[in-house]
């Protein structure tokens, strides 16, 4: 019988998803891929026509719709691949797999170091305790059995948790097998697939982050931070580092940054799409606010400066907190960009805390030297669960 495989996702389905959750391998190992897009259901606003080679795509904008496709792909042999973070959000969409038994997968990548739920909640605001309400009830329900748990989970070091509320209920059920992230394996293998020295002199490259712009701003409840404040302070922050360090500054554009493309918001300099991992790989060291591209760093050990600002804090709070956590983590220097009297350090590599942040967000050490794509292909096509 043929493996049916069905990815969901509240996002439509993108190119970079496409090459790194392996949906081409799947195909050409002889799966019928499928692609659940959730997004006219939860955020109609972002639903958008695409197509891919080989992998048939069914939107849904109602319940009604979703429990009729569910109920008509319950084969024993389907599979139903999670791009998403379980919450109260989604939590109709758990007990419609629970009600059809259906078979669940998580691939858990790309993880942060984490702040306790203590000192996250010091950070008081009335949405932030509703929302943590909303949470615990749905804690509750996962723990009485009211949602359906994965079944089968690609784990990357110490990243469970990035599987949503009530993760521990899903790694007392679920299979589950070690993997790296994309990210590691890209970096580790740049050397073997690409040329070196995309720029011939030497630079400092930025982690773009695109925060004033980026389309997933609704979906995570984020509000955008101003852009002519945010580009203006960074701009004045990368000419100083120009003038101290006798370096290039390079702008590693992030995927979503069409409008990079239109207009120049990095007073003329270099912005590059694609390829990050090299223009990290060959940099001096890489500025960065959170993006999980600091990977890049980690896995050869270039200094990270992190960025931050009073401006992110009145936008995002909780990313002023992550920024200021994951710096404080790897023991790595931090700028307040948009505060005049900034020091400009020299950054440093904590080798301890470098090697720390790898085998907990980005490798196993029994993984390391594979290939996750062949691991996660094979297990697919073979398992029985």
């Amino acid at each position: 019988m043929t493996k049916r495989v069905v990815y969901f996702d509240y996002q439509p389905l993108s190119q970079q998803v496409y090459d790194d959750y392996y949906l081409g391998r799947l195909v050409a190992a002889g799966c019928c891929v499928e692609y659940l897009d959730l997004t006219p259901l939860y955020f109609p606003t972002h639903s958008k026509e695409v197509t891919f080679e080989g992998v048939v795509i069914h939107k849904v904008a109602s319940f009604r719709e979703l429990e009729q496709f569910i109920r008509n792909h319950n084969q024993t042999e389907t599979l139903y691949i999670s791009r998403l973070t379980f919450s109260y959000i989604v939590a109709r969409l758990f007990r419609l797999f629970k009600k059809y038994n259906c078979k669940l997968v998580a691939l858990t990548r790309g993880g942060f170091p984490t702040e306790n739920k203590a000192q996250k909640l010091l950070n008081f605001s009335l949405k932030k305790y509703i929302r943590y309400g909303k949470q615990l009830i749905t804690l509750f329900l996962k723990k009485a059995g009211y949602f359906k748990t994965y079944d089968y989970i690609f784990n990357c070091g110490s990243s469970l948790y990035m599987i949503g509320v009530g993760w521990g209920e899903d790694i007392k059920k679920a299979v589950i097998k070690p993997i790296n992230t994309v990210d590691y394996e890209r970096i580790r293998d740049i050397e073997k697939f690409t040329v070196p020295n995309l720029i011939e002199e030497k630079y400092v490259v930025f982690l773009d982050e695109y925060y004033p712009f980026h389309t997933d701003l609704e979906i995570c409840g984020l509000k955008a931070v101003p852009y002519e404040e945010y580009y203006n302070e960074l701009n004045r922050l990368f000419k100083n580092i120009e003038d101290k360090f006798h370096l290039e500054v390079v702008i590693a554009a992030h995927p979503k940054a069409q409008l990079y493309k239109e207009k120049d918001f990095f007073e003329g300099r270099k912005v590059i799409f694609g390829k990050t991992a090299e223009l990290v790989k060959y940099s001096k060291f890489a500025m960065v606010h959170d993006s999980t591209a600091l990977g890049f760093a980690i896995a050869t050990e270039k200094p990270l400066l992190f960025l931050n600002a009073e401006l992110i804090k009145k936008s995002m709070p909780d990313v002023y907190q992550v920024i200021s956590f994951i710096a404080q983590y790897l023991n790595a220097p931090i700028i307040f960009f948009d505060n005049r009297e900034y020091d400009i350090p020299i950054p440093v590599v904590d080798k301890r805390r470098y090697e720390e942040y790898k085998y907990s967000f980005l490798t196993n050490k029994e993984t390391e030297e594979l290939n996750s794509e062949e691991i996660f292909v094979k297990e697919i096509m073979n398992c029985k669960i």
